[in-house]
């Protein structure tokens, strides 16, 4: 019964096995690229982001005359700046929408990357990993929004797969 006191339409169950393959997986088609976009984007920053302290620490030890418990702190700095982002990461997405601080991040994050070949002494290190952490932080701080929203849209569409 629904709330205004009229039974509710009662929905058929799949019957063949593509309408059960298409209630439980969406299609590949152009209207899911982007869940495939943000499920691939979610593997490769999960990676990566557990990746990466420890072979960032392993690569300034080997490429640079950095002491390693200067590193360690280098590199603790730069993380624990970056506290603050999520309050403004909501701001952000707020303002400009949820896709635009996850590409932002990732934006950082690449270039955080690039920076990495060029740099060897302390301060370059430090600058370099600070825009990494403040990307890092910055997309999992937005992420969620972007898959609300991509959820929202999915199920205004009458599709009730997330």
């Amino acid at each position: 019964m629904s709330s205004a006191g009229r039974p509710s339409p009662e929905r058929k169950p799949p019957t063949s096995r593509a309408e059960i393959r298409g209630s439980v997986m969406p299609s590949l088609s152009s209207s899911s690229r982007g869940a495939v976009a943000l499920v691939a984007s979610l593997l490769l920053a999960s990676i990566g982001s557990g990746l990466f302290m420890p072979l960032s620490i392993v690569y300034f030890t080997t490429l640079s005359h950095v002491p390693l418990p200067v590193l360690g702190v280098l590199l603790g700095v730069a993380n624990v700046l970056t506290i603050p982002v999520p309050l403004w990461a909501g701001v952000l997405a707020d303002r400009y929408g949820s896709r635009t601080p996850v590409i932002g991040a990732q934006v950082l994050q690449a270039g955080s990357f690039l920076a990495y070949v060029w740099v060897s002494e302390p301060i370059g290190i430090f600058l370099a990993a600070s825009v990494g952490a403040l990307g890092v932080r910055l997309y999992w701080s937005s992420i969620f929004t972007l898959i609300a929203d991509h959820a929202d849209h999915r199920a205004s569409a009458g599709k009730d797969l997330w």
